[in-house]
């Protein structure tokens, strides 16, 4: 083998371990040998592509054009060997899409071939739809790992290509995002063979882009009317002068006669209002999602007091240090951070996605984990926290009073939040963690905020086609 091909070989080798290692939780050494499985007698294949820092060209359009449509795509990645014996494990972002989607739900089956579930399937084609099957089992061997096949999928891929499989009107969609082009051949459909109403519908879902439903076209109209008008932000409870994150949000709710409330689930009719001052920049882009404590089962750390013992700082507001207990006081932390997958920050935190968990660390001579949360818990958080929503950025102005008011500036639309695909973003980096720990009137705050917070323009997480200027500017 020529040198470059053995760099080329060894470039996939680390691509593909870290892509299990990732996705299944596996060991390094475990990961590389069914890479190695995988490539043997494919060594003729172009590699160079697969580099890890930069995705084809070909993929990151489809991903992009997937994204702006708002449809939900579990990644495939196709082996040598998942090709030749017809079997194709089902990770955790596609068990996660069959079952939130209700097309099959792996936890209530049984084992064995007698319980395979047969499901219809369509390839999306560069020249139009393929009608296939596509089973559902799992096998008596091992723990009866989550397995499905696609028939034929040969006929449609290659080792080293991407699939992205999504649900559409209930129906499984199999789409080759390393060859072919969507966006592109989406442009021009008169070329594309539709053979049943079933596809036509699929095909018009793909072309047809996501408009406001009739309760946001309400809302909207609602907010219009007082577009221009100063809205006054609710009296505080303390005599603080500082300005309250929560202040806009709450003048806007006052404006909309929503009560003040601390409800988990969306503020209007089931669309949630998600306000701010503008601050320009970057600052801009950072919007909490929700909040969500860790699973303290899962967690090593098993509390609030705990985890902040360990990582926090000494509390440096000397006003509310006083309100503390004396015999608290010397021990007494406080945290106020950002996490992320990107870097660790100062306080020698990060956070990293495995086996389906968001797992935070303290990376300090060696990694140790102390806080868990559950990738199932925070995808279905994202769903009932963003089914709609309004992102309203408000510009904060002083009244004669020298009290402060708002005025609404921008609003964008979204809905329909990329489920499956929420891990990755946190993975990415796109996603981070803010902790806000600390203590009021003396006693620390049991319920802690771990806010999940986006920071980089929202449309990248969900939904850009949907992200609707629908008062203001882009």
């Amino acid at each position: 083998m020529k040198e470059e091909q053995r760099t080329a070989m060894q470039r996939v080798l680390s691509y593909r371990a870290f892509r299990l290692m990732k996705k299944e939780g596996l060991p390094k050494q475990i990961a590389e040998e069914r890479v190695i499985e995988d490539l043997r007698g494919d060594y003729d294949r172009n590699w160079v592509a697969l580099d890890a820092k930069k995705r084809p060209e070909t993929e990151e359009r489809n991903h992009t054009f997937f994204t702006n449509k708002g449809i939900d795509i579990a990644s495939i990645w196709v082996t040598p060997v998942m090709l030749k014996k017809s079997i194709a494990d089902a990770n955790n972002a596609v068990r996660f899409l069959l079952k939130q989607e209700s097309i099959h739900d792996y936890d209530s089956q049984a084992q064995g071939t007698e319980n395979r579930i047969l499901k219809d399937v369509i390839y999306v084609t560069d020249k139009g739809f393929l009608a296939k099957k596509i089973s559902f089992y799992r096998p008596m061997t091992k723990q009866g790992d989550p397995r499905f096949w696609p028939y034929q999928m040969g006929q449609f891929c290659s080792p080293g290509d991407e699939l992205g499989l999504a649900v559409i009107d209930g129906v499984c969609v199999l789409f080759n995002l390393s060859k072919i082009d969507y966006h592109k051949l989406l442009q021009d459909t008169e070329a594309m063979e539709v053979q049943t109403p079933v596809q036509k519908a699929i095909l018009n879902f793909l072309v047809d882009n996501l408009g406001l439903t009739p309760v946001a076209n309400e809302l909207l109209q609602r907010i219009k009317d007082f577009v221009g008008v100063p809205l006054l932000a609710p009296e505080a409870k303390s005599d603080s002068k500082k300005k309250r994150d929560t202040d806009v949000g709450m003048a806007v709710e006052m404006a909309l006669g929503i009560p003040a409330n601390s409800k988990k689930t969306p503020d209007y009719k089931g669309i949630e209002l998600k306000a701010w001052r503008q601050k320009g920049g970057r600052r801009d882009n950072r919007h909490t999602l929700f909040c969500q404590v860790p699973n303290w089962h899962l967690s090593p750390c098993k509390s609030i007091r705990e985890f902040v013992k360990l990582v926090g700082y000494p509390v440096r507001d000397t006003s509310e240090l006083q309100k503390i207990p004396l015999a608290e006081q010397k021990e007494a932390k406080e945290l106020r951070c950002t996490v992320s997958t990107k870097v660790v920050n100062s306080q020698k935190l990060g956070l990293r996605v495995d086996n389906d968990q968001v797992i935070e660390f303290k990376d300090e001579n060696q990694m140790t984990d102390l806080l868990v949360w559950d990738g199932d818990l925070l995808r279905r958080r994202l769903a009932e926290k963003h089914p709609e929503t309004f992102w309203i950025s408000c510009r904060s102005i002083k009244a004669a009073n020298s009290k402060e008011e708002f005025l609404v500036e921008k609003i964008h639309y979204t809905r329909k939040p990329l489920i499956a695909q929420f891990l990755s973003t946190i993975e990415e980096g796109l996603v981070t963690l803010d902790h806000m720990i600390g203590y009021r009137d003396g006693a620390l705050s049991e319920r802690a905020d771990y806010l999940i917070r986006k920071t980089k323009p929202i449309p990248q997480m969900t939904t850009p086609s949907n992200f609707l200027p629908v008062i203001g500017s882009p």
